[in-house]
């Protein structure tokens, strides 16, 4: 991982820098599994012809599937597309002072994950999917709503606990493995779960208490979204206890 030295200010002091970041694989094995050996590439290329235009903002155009819990979103540049990610459908929606924007080098800065603070109370670090449209908001700063979402690479149960830790912890806390800073080793609640299907592909869906205050109890509630296959517990019920690893992203949210 190769941070770069150049670093400049936005307008209102956000900092903003580029690095060379990792790919997308991981994050659509929390779509298509870890339980077999997937081959990307065919999956890729039927979400892409699946595809409809969007957006175009200067050089970059936007093109999205829209799917019934997610959709995915690529973006091109010139001829080609650059990227192609799952994104999550939330309404799940928190206020986020922005303090710096972080460009992805390795695909001409298309590409950004936003550091913050949420609710002015807990740091975040997450995967904007709406880089392309919303990168100037992003960079000049202050307080925006953004609708967040992860995508879980890992589930288990975390019904035992230490015996120094109290039965209702709820942490979250940067995977030391994924050194991009928006992958997450969590312990949570849980508050709702359904289940959805994708291309044939049984997907779990959560709400998760990551942050556990009784003053406010939706201090940091966050949906997650994992293939079944990469559970490693059965039967989840709201109120069980789970622990896992996720990628968070978000995007500014609508204004409807």
């Amino acid at each position: 991982m190769m941070v770069m030295d150049m670093t400049t200010k936005g307008r209102t002091g956000v900092e903003v820098s580029s690095k060379e970041a990792g790919a997308h694989g991981d994050h659509w094995h929390a779509i298509l599994g870890y339980h077999k050996v997937v081959q990307l590439e065919p999956h890729i290329h039927d979400f892409i012809s699946e595809l409809n235009v969007g957006a175009r903002v200067n050089d970059l155009v936007t093109h999205a599937a829209q799917y019934e819990n997610l959709d995915v979103v690529g973006v091109q540049q010139g001829e080609y597309l650059a990227t192609l990610f799952p994104v999550v459908k939330s309404q799940r929606t928190i206020p986020v002072e922005i303090k710096e924007v972080i460009e992805w080098d390795h695909v001409d800065g298309v590409e950004a994950q936003i550091v913050g603070v949420g609710k002015d109370t807990y740091s975040l670090n997450f995967f904007a999917t709406d880089y392309t449209e919303n990168k100037e908001l992003y960079k000049q700063g202050g307080t925006l709503d953004i609708a967040m979402a992860g995508l879980a690479y890992v589930i288990d149960s975390a019904a035992s606990m230490p015996e120094n830790v109290a039965d209702n912890f709820c942490a979250y806390l940067p995977n030391s493995d994924m050194p991009t800073g928006m992958d997450y080793d969590f312990i949570g609640e849980v508050l709702s779960v359904s289940e959805s299907t994708l291309k044939n592909e049984e997907l779990v869906h959560l709400e998760i208490k990551l942050i556990n205050d009784q003053a406010a109890p939706d201090l940091f509630n966050l949906p997650i979204v994992t293939n079944k296959n990469n559970l490693r517990c059965e039967g989840i019920q709201v109120g069980d206890r789970l622990s896992g690893c996720f990628w968070l992203q978000g995007a500014v949210a609508s204004a409807d």
